[in-house]
């Protein structure tokens, strides 16, 4: 299986998903598993937190790698771990 795992700051979030399966999508400024720099995470419903992260809030995930709607490399997040900036 093709598992990765990154960490960074928020630059971008997506709370409400287009295909309403009711996951959140992060975007992070680290790792390298979307493009050099960047990382997007895939959070399912049952993974995501009580309280959606902010820009600029700290995040890590690992999983497997998956193919996005878009064609993007992404990290199906089996572990997630947010930092909220205080």
């Amino acid at each position: 299986m093709n598992c990765a795992a990154a960490a960074g700051r928020i630059i971008y979030l997506e709370s409400v998903d287009p295909d309403g399966d009711g996951d959140l999508h992060l975007v992070i400024a680290g790792g390298r598993v979307t493009a050099p720099g960047l990382s997007v995470f895939d959070i399912s419903r049952s993974l995501r937190p009580r309280r959606d992260p902010r820009l600029g809030d700290w995040a890590a995930a690992a999983g497997p790698v998956y193919r996005g709607s878009f064609g993007q490399r992404q990290i199906q997040a089996e572990r997630l771990v947010v930092d909220r900036r205080g």
